[in-house]
């Protein structure tokens, strides 16, 4: 069975959570910040619970459990640990209790809210929600990459954490579909109907066909992008 691209794994996860597809690129253009992180958490948390739901099912979810503790679950049903995009989500969590809870931050950019985050923890926030960046064609030390990760934040916060997310999305998608069995080999359900049907909606259409226009226009080729 083909591995889904990332495109095609976030249109997944839009459908284990029961949003219409498009619903997760969209959020780039939300009203404001606050919108934005409090939203793409909700999209996060919702496919993390869906896995938990299918996979650790001695657990009751009807019951209360923070966030933190559905990550500590999460490493149980992963086939391949990802540390990095583990990371992401505690820090995406935390950037999400921020602005959930201090008022001020309603109406505040995200530029503004990474300024506020105490100096010793900032640092590790902001590199950590930058995990989607990787210098092609360079092999950069962890220091470097680290400070490269968090000036991207600082300087594109809301394109670099969609696509974090769209990573970290990518992760949990496949993990719904990908059972990891007692005997260690992976074990894949048929989603290629469901796939497909996606892919024929009009509104998936109408946004690849005008990203490869856009691919044209700026000189690249879909190539270039897989």
């Amino acid at each position: 069975m083909r591995v889904p691209t990332t495109f095609e794994s976030v249109l997944l996860a839009e459908l284990i959570v029961g949003l219409p597809p498009m619903s997760f690129p969209k959020l780039i253009s939300e009203r404001d910040d606050w919108s934005f992180i409090v939203k793409l958490h909700a999209i996060i948390e919702c496919a993390l619970t869906r896995l938990l739901e299918k996979r650790n099912t001695d657990h009751d979810f009807d019951d209360p459990i923070s966030f933190t503790g559905k990550l500590q679950l999460l490493q149980s049903v992963l086939a391949v640990p990802e540390e990095e995009y583990r990371s992401f989500l505690v820090a995406l969590n935390y950037l999400r209790n921020r602005f959930a809870h201090e008022a001020k931050y309603i109406v505040a950019d995200l530029q503004t809210v990474f300024q506020e985050i105490p100096s010793r923890r900032r640092q590790s926030v902001l590199e950590c929600l930058g995990v989607c960046y990787f210098p092609h064609g360079q092999s950069p030390d962890r220091m470097q990459l680290s400070v490269r990760r968090a000036n991207m934040t600082r300087q594109f916060p809301r394109p670099v954490i969609l696509i974090s997310a769209g990573y970290a999305l990518e992760m949990l998608s496949l993990a719904y579909y990908v059972k990891l069995g007692h005997d260690g080999n992976c074990y894949a359900e048929n989603f290629q109907p469901q796939l497909q049907d996606l892919l024929n909606d009009p509104a998936v259409i109408e946004f690849q066909r005008g990203f490869s226009n856009w691919l044209r226009e700026n000189g690249y080729s879909e190539e270039d992008e897989s």
